[in-house]
């Protein structure tokens, strides 16, 4: 299972096609086909838009607005809100300071979440679809007395 688990990782992590390098400062919306690793800095929304797509944030990439995935990795800071129609992981740097979307989720000790963590699934068990989510708005403030 385990190893299952790591194959299935790799495979995301080699359909990444855009890297945004440590040291790059990016300004605007970017739409990917494939997955896109950050590893500088982002200000504005990132949507992966193939249906095995990966949006990977690690430990030195940072941004600032909404990202939107099928399968979306986070190490690093992201200051808004998260919409995955399949797996999210949240890794032990991870800081989300926004509300998580997501079917599946994993979450390491050490990482973080200011917001809400709302699963969404399509009433026949399969993943939201992506198209549905672009409208939807942050939900409560995160606080535990919210619930």
């Amino acid at each position: 299972m385990l190893n299952r688990k790591k194959a299935v990782k790799q495979k995301l992590i080699d359909q990444i096609s855009t890297l945004i390098a440590h040291g790059v400062e990016i300004h605007g919306d970017l739409y990917v086909k494939n997955g896109i690793q950050i590893d500088g800095h982002v200000t504005g929304n990132i949507e992966a838009r193939d249906s095995e797509s990966l949006v990977r944030v690690t430990e030195t990439g940072s941004v600032k607005g909404h990202i939107k995935g099928v399968n979306i990795i986070i190490n690093g800071r992201v200051e808004g809100d998260v919409y995955s129609a399949e797996y999210v992981e949240l890794a032990e740097k991870a800081f989300v300071l926004g509300s998580v979307h997501y079917n599946l989720i994993e979450m390491t000790v050490g990482a973080e979440v200011n917001g809400s963590l709302i699963h969404e699934e399509n009433n026949d068990g399969s993943s939201s679809d992506l198209r549905e989510k672009s409208d939807i708005k942050s939900h409560g403030s995160g606080n535990l007395n919210d619930f």
